[in-house]
């Protein structure tokens, strides 16, 4: 085998991998035990770093060894850290996904007429950022697996952006669960959204009116006076809304146990009263007896995976920009070179 230049980078590269991923999984597990907010900060950056010299690699390996190789390097370590078999087949398909991604790279290479490198390593974005996030949760469930209920039950919170990520896969069942991530409403804005599909929206001015007498009713019947000024069913329509924007607010904030002003994300606060029952559940004595200890870190790193996945989607294109630096930088150096090719493309004809 002839010791080319990239070859020599590659080799380079993955002495440098694997100093990187073993150095990251021990202070990732330190983090995990010692959650503080600096440690997450670095932990991110550290994960950050790793990430990008991973998208080097996918832009570095063109042998299908190499690919196999550099996967199994990053997931290797947890391994290592794990006491059962649980993590083995989650490790596995980590490997596979990050050797697929790395397929995909490859290919795109081949395809594109011009290089870049970013908008290479985009085609890999949901498979590699899947990958990220199914090792990072596998590290998490080992680490947190010989933990006791006293020490896991802190850990099981919701964030918003797992609420939004459950609610986009409601959507797929439910259309009206994806247009609140899709649009996001305000509480305020989902009330009355539910309000409009009432029977005082509808077109048929008859059946409004029929209506009127029954809606004038039911609000006089909560004590809410009806005063009507010029369009009698106009003024109907605004008290209901009213009523439907002050009734929610108040289940709302009865529900999360704090004052919902109405402005607030849908969203958030779903969240919120999502959170407020799960606490409230893990708190009962009967979970307790009925969830067993190893039960719930499963659950914990389920939720972990979700709270990850969408950030590591966010952070994307900004790891992407740091491979393409150290691509730049290594051909500033002419340890790799991008050279130009006669190739064949067939077009529809004009």
């Amino acid at each position: 085998m002839q010791w080319t230049h990239r070859k020599k980078l590659m080799a380079f590269h993955l002495v440098i991998f694997c100093i990187l991923s073993g150095t990251f999984w021990r202070y990732f597990s330190n983090t995990v035990q010692f959650p503080e907010t600096f440690r997450l900060v670095t932990t991110l950056i550290f994960a950050s770093g790793v990430f990008s010299w991973v998208f080097v690699g996918f832009l570095l390996w063109n042998e299908k060894w190499m690919k196999g190789i550099g996967a199994f390097v990053f997931t290797l370590p947890i391994f290592f850290q794990t006491t059962g078999w649980q993590a083995y087949p989650g490790g596995m398909v980590v490997v596979l996904f990050l050797y697929l991604a790395a397929l995909m790279v490859e290919h795109e290479q081949k395809e594109r007429i011009k290089f870049s490198a970013v908008r290479t390593l985009l085609v890999s974005k949901q498979l590699s950022v899947f990958a990220f996030s199914l090792a990072l949760s596998l590290g998490y469930f080992t680490y947190i697996r010989s933990l006791s209920w006293n020490d896991l039950e802190p850990r099981f919170r919701l964030g918003q952006g797992v609420i939004e990520k459950i609610l986009e896969w409601g959507g797929y069942v439910q259309p009206e669960l994806g247009s609140l991530i899709r649009e996001k409403k305000t509480v305020d804005e989902y009330l009355l959204s539910l309000n409009e599909s009432s029977l005082l929206s509808n077109d048929d001015e008859t059946k409004q009116f029929e209506q009127l007498n029954d809606e004038v009713g039911r609000l006089r019947a909560q004590g809410i006076n009806v005063e009507f000024s010029g369009d009698a069913l106009s003024s109907v329509r605004g008290v209901a809304q009213e009523n439907v924007l002050v009734t929610g607010r108040k289940q709302l904030s009865e529900l999360t146990g704090r004052p919902v002003q109405g402005n607030e994300q849908i969203g958030a606060v779903f969240a919120e009263v999502l959170q407020t029952k799960v606490s409230a559940l893990l708190e009962g004595s009967r979970v307790r007896e009925r969830i067993p200890d190893r039960v719930l870190p499963f659950f914990i790193s389920l939720l972990f995976f979700l709270t990850v996945w969408p950030i590591g989607l966010l952070l994307f294109p900004a790891w992407g920009v740091v491979a393409a630096a150290w691509i730049a930088l290594f051909r500033s150096f002419q340890w790799i070179v991008i050279t130009k090719r006669t190739v064949m493309q067939e077009q529809v004809d004009d």
